[in-house]
């Protein structure tokens, strides 16, 4: 930026889609067509609230962002997105909702989401974004409840491997949290009751999958919280490969799984258990 503005020429052939990356790592999607002129106006401590002018995909989501404003929940949230996606099946700003409000939930819901993917015009569904949301979308169903539940394995604190196979014939609860996360601090001390009183039975296995990116605050942590079941990080944070297989979108998350490696929870509560 220079005294506040900036001027940015793009070659596009046909109407393609962009992002504005800001320095704290967050994006803003950006759409145009040969010949567009794009015009700006917001602050970056407010990206909700940018204005951008110059086509009808964008001024839909900054309209939708706007009207984001009025929602209370994050359900409602996901029912405002849905019902822009229903309402403008043509307009390709609309992925960007399904991604980000429908696809990209703790709980996404599948038969919703082809749904509104067969809602969407042809125009939209040929584009290779929808190729990566199916991707995307195969991969989630892999974790659903009632599927075999993925294979892991991640350095442990003393830097021996856990993986899954090391819990068969347990029921396994595969807790995700870290240190920074103070959700996930509670929710430990949660777990470390539980964990105490089935100790003596050994039926049920507790994994800490910490999304971590320093050893030395992860190492603080377990201890800190007297953590005394096997802990796992790969350092990688949200890009962790057990992140990925299980589609953990929050914190704290768990993956609670049977004997037979099914997946029969997701975000169960240590009563439950």
């Amino acid at each position: 930026l220079k005294a506040g503005k900036f001027k940015v020429w793009l070659h596009a052939d046909t109407l393609s889609d962009t992002r504005l990356c800001f320095s704290d790592g967050t994006e803003y999607p950006l759409y145009f067509r040969p010949g567009d002129r794009l015009t700006l106006t917001g602050d970056t401590a407010h990206l909700d609230r940018l204005q951008v002018k110059g086509n009808e995909e964008n001024e839909l989501l900054h309209h939708f962002f706007s009207m984001s404003d009025t929602a209370n929940t994050t359900d409602h949230l996901r029912s405002m997105a849905e019902e822009y996606i229903r309402s403008y099946p043509n307009n390709l700003a609309t992925l960007y909702l399904l991604d980000r409000y429908v696809i990209q939930t703790s709980h996404p819901d599948l038969q919703r989401i082809d749904s509104l993917i067969m809602q969407l015009n042809s125009s939209l569904k040929d584009r290779p974004y929808i190729d990566q949301l199916n991707t995307q979308l195969q991969e989630i169903k892999k974790s659903q409840i009632g599927r075999v539940a993925p294979y892991f394995s991640l350095p442990g604190l003393s830097k021996k491997h856990i993986n899954k196979n090391d819990y068969r014939d347990h029921y396994l609860l595969v807790h995700f949290w870290a240190s920074w996360d103070e959700p996930s601090r509670t929710a430990n001390k949660a777990w470390r009751k539980l964990y105490e009183q089935q100790r003596k039975k050994k039926q049920l296995a507790l994994v800490g999958i910490s999304l971590d990116g320093n050893r030395s605050d992860w190492v603080k942590a377990v201890k800190e919280d007297s953590l005394s079941w096997d802990q796992g990080c790969d350092l990688d944070g949200w890009n962790a490969k057990a992140v990925e297989l299980y589609h953990i979108q929050a914190l704290p998350s768990n993956v609670f799984i049977n004997p037979k490696g099914t997946i029969i929870g997701r975000n169960v509560t240590p009563e439950i258990v």
